[in-house]
């Protein structure tokens, strides 16, 4: 059984921290992590949408709290699914 609140507080305490090293290396070096992206979607085309200007501090902590607070209702919910699908309620 999958305690659902740790397991989702868990997951979203990685996404803040996998989000915050991202916003870093965005600053840091952003070429890097365009490739990275860019890797990972294969055939597509990124180029067009990179932009020239610094992620603002607004834009920051709106994509902070909206990644995290979404991986932990996602968490949540795939814990109580997972519950209820092996048979194991509380």
């Amino acid at each position: 059984m999958l305690h659902s609140k740790p397991f989702a507080h868990a997951g979203a305490l990685m996404m803040a921290g996998f989000y915050l090293f991202c916003v870093v290396l965005s600053y840091i070096a952003p070429d890097f992590l365009f490739s990275v992206a860019q890797s990972w979607v294969h055939s597509l085309n990124l180029e067009v949408l990179r932009d020239a200007n610094p992620i603002s501090l607004g834009s920051i902590v709106t994509g902070l709290l909206t990644s995290t607070v979404a991986t932990w209702v996602v968490a949540y919910v795939f814990a109580e699914t997972y519950n209820k699908l092996s048979g194991k309620n509380k």
